[in-house]
């Protein structure tokens, strides 16, 4: 079957456009002329072109995907580090995602540099789109511009982040939200040594929730209770929830707890197997050892023997009885 040659050509076409940015990039000369004529003024009075340095190639194995050529340069900000990011697009057909995929290019150098350096900063990093299709370009070049509300989605992502935290959330702080304000006080004091203090405390919220009916919610908050609780606590927390509860719901519960000491019966067998076997190994390990130890002593023997040595010295060498060694001569 033979290839398709205007396909073939294209493809050669790319290939050659490839090779010759790269080479024509990594000029120092080259690239230094491109960024003062390209660069935005505010950018280029920060920058030292000076300290421009081409690093290593394909810096994340091409994660743009088809179509673009990376070329990451390390340069001085003033006093700090940083990077020109040159993307070289040569497709024909402009991606509307183009800012998506360059942002998460960014985030690999991002990631790349923190791995290296945990607790360090990033420098900075500006990226650079260079075009070279037939066709004006008309594709996206912000990532907020992809969004429906550019406006919003800027601010959601470019302000910090918001924080929630659970610690010393108080019984106070539920202010009527039953199901909210039960998850995040048991987070809040799940790793109290003492639970039961704070469990009689929001008693009534766990009524009024069975009252509603929704005992699958309880029932998640009391896996969790008793899965962080240590295992001589587990019947009092059982008791206390089912105490708090509908008639109709402690059934539920009841449940609960035959199915956790089913767990408890299994694990624990479990335990004892794993155990069971780790000694029977150890034994096994013991026996083979000597056994071995028994046929080398007496291959020495049946040495000292062949050299035609006395019984009793062998008997006195390698521990074995005179009857043993006469059994071994026969």
């Amino acid at each position: 079957m033979t290839k398709n040659p205007s396909k073939q050509n294209k493809s050669n076409n790319k290939n050659s456009h490839d090779v010759f940015v790269k080479k024509a990039m990594s000029d120092k000369n080259v690239a230094r002329e491109f960024f003062e004529v390209n660069l935005p003024q505010d950018i280029l009075s920060q920058v030292d072109l000076s300290t421009l340095k081409q690093e290593k190639e394909n810096y994340f194995d091409n994660t743009l995907g088809h179509g673009i050529v990376d070329i990451l340069y390390s340069v001085n900000f003033g006093e700090d580090k940083g990077y020109i990011m040159l993307l070289v697009e040569h497709q024909t057909t402009q991606d509307y995602k183009m800012p998506l995929r360059i942002m998460k290019y960014v985030l690999r150098i991002c990631n790349d540099h923190l791995n290296k350096q945990p607790e360090g900063k990033i420098p900075l990093i500006y990226p650079i789109l260079f075009y070279g299709g037939k066709r004006k370009y008309t594709a996206p070049l912000s990532l907020w511009s992809l969004f429906n509300n550019s406006e919003r989605a800027k601010d959601f992502l470019t302000k910090p982040i918001q924080l929630i935290e659970t610690n010393n959330f108080r019984k106070e702080d539920i202010r009527g939200r039953a199901y909210f304000g039960l998850m995040m006080y048991f987070m809040a004091h799940i790793r109290e040594k003492d639970i039961f203090p704070y469990l009689h405390e929001v008693v009534e919220l766990i009524n009024k929730i069975s009252n509603d009916g929704d005992i699958e919610y309880i029932e998640s908050i009391l896996y969790y209770v008793i899965d962080k609780a240590d295992s001589e606590k587990v019947d009092g927390i059982l008791s206390e929830f089912k105490k708090a509860v509908t008639p109709e719901h402690s059934e539920k519960l009841m449940t609960i707890a035959e199915r956790l000491r089913e767990q408890g019966k299994e694990i624990g067998m479990q335990i004892g197997m794993e155990k069971g076997m780790e000694k029977g190994i150890e034994k096994g390990i013991e026996k083979g050892i000597e056994k071995g130890m028994e046929k080398g002593i007496k291959k020495v023997a049946m040495n000292m023997l062949l050299k035609k040595l006395d019984e009793k010295i062998i008997s006195e060498a390698t521990g074995l009885s005179i009857e043993e060694i006469k059994n071994l001569k026969n």
